[in-house]
C-alpha cells in the first residue's frame, strides 16, 4: 500500500494593490450630490420651523412670567395680573410688559375663566387662585394655547 502524506499549506490573504484602495470618482460624485441636495433643502425646512419655534419660545416666556406673577401674589399677599391687549397686540404684566417677537399675535379667551372677562386680564390672587382664562399665541399657521385654571391657578400649555 502506498504511503500518502497530507501536508497543510498555510493560506495567506490576497495582497491588495495600491490602486484598489480609495474611492472611485462615481462614489465621490454621489456624495457631493447628496450633500448639495441637503444644502438646497435646508433653507426651506428652516423657514418652516422658525415660526413654530418663535411661538413655542414666546409661549414658554409667557408661562414663566405668569408663574412668577402667581408666586409673587402668594408671597407678597397682593393681587398681580397679566393682560392681553389685542388692539395693540401687547402683553402687559403688573410689573411691566413682555417683549414680543415680530409677527406674533396674541388673543385672549375667557372660556376657562371664573366669569366672563372681556378686558383680557388674568388676575392672580394671594390664595393661589386666579381669575382664569387662555392666552392664544399665533404666528402664520402655528398656534399655542396657554391655559390658566381659575381654581388651582395652574398654568400650562394646552396645545
Amino acid at each position: 500500500m502506498p504511503l500518502v502524506v497530507v501536508v497543510k499549506m498555510p493560506t495567506f490573504p490576497a495582497e491588495t494593490k495600491k490602486s484598489d484602495t480609495g474611492y472611485t470618482l462615481l462614489e465621490l460624485l454621489v456624495v457631493v450630490a447628496v450633500i448639495s441636495m441637503a444644502i438646497a433643502l435646508a433653507p426651506n425646512v428652516y423657514a418652516r420651523l422658525v415660526p413654530s419655534f418663535q411661538v413655542r419660545q414666546f409661549s414658554n416666556d409667557i408661562i414663566n412670567e405668569a408663574r412668577s406673577l402667581r408666586q409673587r401674589a402668594v408671597d407678597e399677599r397682593m393681587i398681580t395680573w397679566l393682560a392681553v391687549r389685542e388692539n395693540d397686540n401687547t402683553l402687559h404684566l403688573s410689573n411691566g410688559f413682555l417683549a414680543m417677537p415680530g409677527g406674533v399675535e396674541l388673543a385672549f379667551s375667557d372660556e376657562k375663566a371664573i366669569e366672563p372677562n372681556k378686558d383680557g386680564t388674568i388676575y392672580f390672587y394671594p390664595n393661589g387662585m386666579s381669575s382664569g382664562g387662555e392666552v392664544i399665541v399665533q404666528k402664520d399657521t402655528y398656534e399655542a394655547v396657554i391655559a390658566v385654571d381659575w381654581i388651582s391657578g395652574a398654568i400650562g400649555l394646552v396645545s
